[in-house]
């Protein structure tokens, strides 16, 4: 399976445990604005995501131990925070931001997601990073119906340890991203500039 497609599914994979929360006054209402506000959702998901920088010839995974999930995909990932907004001025659109810290780690020396590849070699670097996703509409994942087109960016920064015989900190800064108009479309459009800076 290619790696855009994996980075899709594993993004996707979360979103599961919901913690609704929004601002409500304990005054009357007719004081309130003309106009409501956002409605805001903030909780925990699972989450992992694979990206890889075909100039360097590096993968990056953030989330579980991709060893471990070759051998069992039911594994759990590593629970980060989100937050999802609604605005009542563009229903068809749900912006998320995703934060985690000290996400688990892995730098491969390829590019294709194969866990042939992954149970066989070893990575270069592991460690932990601290990464933050923001997306501009996980609706447009799901339907064509929705005339947005999907942007996501994903920034990662961490310090590692080298894995290669190399001794001392490897410097991780990893940046991802896609624009995607979704499953349905026709074209299927799905751009992505990846870069992996590891030193």
């Amino acid at each position: 399976m290619s790696t855009k497609y994996i980075r899709i599914l594993i993004i996707l994979a979360g979103f599961a445990i919901l913690i609704f929360s929004t601002s409500v006054a304990l005054a009357n209402f007719s004081n309130g604005p003309e106009q409501p506000g956002p409605i805001v959702f903030r909780g925990q998901t699972e989450f992992g995501v694979a990206y890889a920088d075909y100039k360097e010839g590096l993968i990056a995974l953030h989330g579980a131990d991709v060893v471990e999930f070759c051998q069992n995909p039911d594994i759990l990932f590593p629970i980060v925070d989100f937050q999802d907004i609604l605005s009542p001025s563009d229903t068809d659109r749900l912006i998320t931001l995703i934060h985690g810290d000290d996400v688990p780690t892995s730098v491969w020396s390829f590019v294709d997601f194969d866990c042939e590849l992954f149970l066989r070699e070893q990575p270069i670097a592991t460690g932990t990073v601290d990464l933050v996703l923001t997306d501009n509409d996980v609706d447009a994942f799901f339907s064509h119906e929705i005339p947005n087109m999907n942007a996501f960016t994903i920034k990662a920064h961490g310090k590692l340890e080298w894995t290669n015989g190399e001794s001392g900190v490897a410097r991780f800064n990893g940046l991802s991203n896609c624009i995607w108009d979704g499953f349905d479309t026709p074209d299927n459009r799905f751009k992505c500039k990846d870069k992996i800076n590891i030193h």
